[in-house]
């Protein structure tokens, strides 16, 4: 086991990916093992040169949290530019629910309408965003307000290459092994919401009285596109956390200001 001095030292050098500093809060100090980091400059060294999203300085992003409840666990980033922030889910630049892309996000949108409503199939688009009664926070602070509960959006890889997802999966699996034994390993370890066939993969890893939610992976052209996304109880299950940011003072949807050109 680390100690304090050992965590404080390693604090002292600066961490980098490929070339962009890096935080680290107290919470995942004690992660960054000399194993930890030569893992790590094995993976900075085979992307060294290449076009890789999210940008360097957002890859490594889950070191900026300072508690973990609970895990979202997905597959990778988003293959677009532009979209991928290093929050699992998350798509850079989306201002309004009114903009939202078919895309992973537009279905983590249908089931937490579905599970706050209590419906048993999910609305479309048109609808939610013209019901009074359904209370969210917009999409650029949903997912800061989710880290703020404590929920880590993180993939089962870090990165990927432009128009090709999944291209990196393997080249994380020993740090996502990393993460998850340190997680495991807390006084008060996380609970898990696995979602998709590449996050449930590691459910082996984890205690299952820990899991919480087996789902689909949310996109809707992936490899389970035939099955839906949000529809078991578990998926948003009430009481762990403000799913839906009441507590920061979301508005009904209807509400939100409608977007406008830059």
């Amino acid at each position: 086991m680390a100690t304090t001095s050992s965590i404080q030292e390693r604090q002292e050098v600066p961490l980098t990916f490929l070339g962009s500093p890096v935080s680290c809060s107290a919470y995942w100090a004690p992660i960054l093992s000399p194993c930890f980091l030569d893992e790590l400059r094995c993976i900075e060294s085979d992307l060294r040169g290449a076009n890789i999203l999210p940008p360097p300085a957002s890859v490594l992003r889950f070191l900026q949290t300072n508690r973990v409840k609970g895990v979202i666990l997905g597959k990778d980033p988003y293959s677009t530019p532009g979209k991928a922030t290093g929050r699992a889910f998350e798509v850079g630049g989306l201002r309004s629910w009114r903009d939202c892309p078919n895309d992973s996000i537009l279905e983590i949108l249908k089931a937490l309408h579905r599970s706050l409503r209590g419906r048993t199939e999910k609305a479309e688009k048109a609808e939610i965003l013209e019901d009074p009664e359904f209370v969210i926070l917009p999409p650029d602070g949903l997912f800061e307000h989710w880290e703020n509960e404590g929920i880590l959006l993180l993939n089962t890889a870090l990165t990927c290459v432009p128009q090709q997802a999944g291209a990196h999966l393997v080249l994380w699996a020993p740090i996502i092994n990393r993460i998850i034994r340190f997680l495991r390993a807390q006084a008060e370890p996380p609970v898990w919401f696995l979602w998709g066939l590449e996050a449930q993969a590691y459910e082996v890893m984890l205690d299952p009285k820990q899991i919480i939610s087996r789902e689909v992976h949310p996109n809707p052209q992936g490899k389970q596109s035939e099955k839906s996304f949000g529809t078991t109880a578990s998926c948003f299950v009430s009481g762990l956390f403000d799913w839906y940011g009441i507590n920061a003072n979301a508005l009904p949807i209807t509400d939100h200001p409608t977007p406008t050109n830059p």
